[in-house]
């Protein structure tokens, strides 16, 4: 447990779990949004409106195992469980149509419904940050306004700073991120017994976001989307996101292409794949000037 005074704790403990609660919820909007479509990101809304509902309820219907001096246990064995399964659900969101493809030689059309349900696994988490958040406005001692202030304050900056973000980092990374800052909320609160299981959680995810958004910022492999729209995803030149959009370039090898030509041009051209979100596409073709190769 930490060593601030348990006020200053709690309040701490909440204001970092609503945090990542929210910022998890936009990144799941803008994961659906490149791996189906636009409208999906609706999903994500509804999925962390399920979650919640589950924990809470949990902790309304049995008082018991949720009393409030089991609150230290409750919450540190809630926080570690929404960073795990946090990560858990989003890389397997992301390889599962990969592995089920692998594993079973499933078709196209039963891997993408496959990936359909898979949507699901995201209650998992949020049904953890709904106990956290339950407990804590519930079962704390200290004044409801200062809980309910730092809920609120966490959230709101979970939202500006997820956007602002996204500009930088990838999703994954931001998962890796999201359940290491989970992982150090459940330490906060942890009891000793605890502790060690919390800080090696905390550790390790943290670690991974920095692996995983240095190889992203270096243009180096990096774990991402092996599946978009219903079909495998090549291997990227460039790779971009931002809070609207995941732009990419990546090669093109099959007949050159442009909106222009009149029959195949007789000789090779340089050409690269620009694309938004796996599905908006256009050709950038090399030109110094030379008009021959072209024509």
């Amino acid at each position: 447990m930490s060593s601030l005074p348990r006020d200053r704790t709690q309040l701490v403990a909440i204001f970092l779990i609503s945090l990542v609660l929210l910022a998890y919820q936009v990144i799941l909007t803008r994961l659906f949004s490149v791996v189906f479509f636009y409208h999906f990101a609706f999903a994500g809304i509804s999925l962390a409106m399920l979650g919640l509902t589950i924990g809470a309820v949990r902790v309304f219907v049995d008082p018991a195992r949720y009393a409030p001096d089991r609150l230290a246990d409750n919450w540190g064995q809630a926080a570690l469980g929404f960073a795990v399964s946090g990560v858990a659900a989003g890389l397997l969101f992301l390889y599962l149509p990969r592995l089920l493809h692998a594993a079973l030689a499933l078709s196209q059309e039963a891997v993408e419904k496959a990936a359909l349900i898979s949507m699901m696994m995201f209650a998992v988490p949020f049904t953890f940050g709904g106990l956290c958040v339950a407990l804590m406005l519930t079962q704390s001692p200290v004044r409801i306004g200062a809980l309910y202030a730092a809920d609120l304050i966490g959230a709101a900056l979970g939202c500006i700073g997820i956007t602002a973000i996204l500009f930088w980092l990838d999703p994954v990374t931001i998962l890796f991120a999201i359940g290491g800052l989970a992982a150090v909320s459940a330490a906060l609160m942890a009891p000793k017994t605890l502790l060690p299981r919390a800080h090696a959680i905390a550790a390790v995810l943290l670690a991974a976001a920095v692996i995983q958004g240095a190889a992203y910022r270096n243009d180096l492999p990096h774990l991402g989307l092996v599946w978009s729209k219903g079909l495998w995803t090549s291997p990227s030149l460039f790779e971009r996101w931002n809070a609207i959009s995941l732009i990419r370039v990546s090669t093109r090898d099959d007949i050159p292409f442009g909106w222009g030509f009149v029959r195949e041009p007789l000789q090779r051209i340089e050409q690269r794949r620009l694309d938004i979100d796996h599905s908006a596409e256009t050709t950038v073709t090399r030109f110094n000037g030379d008009l021959a190769p072209l024509a």
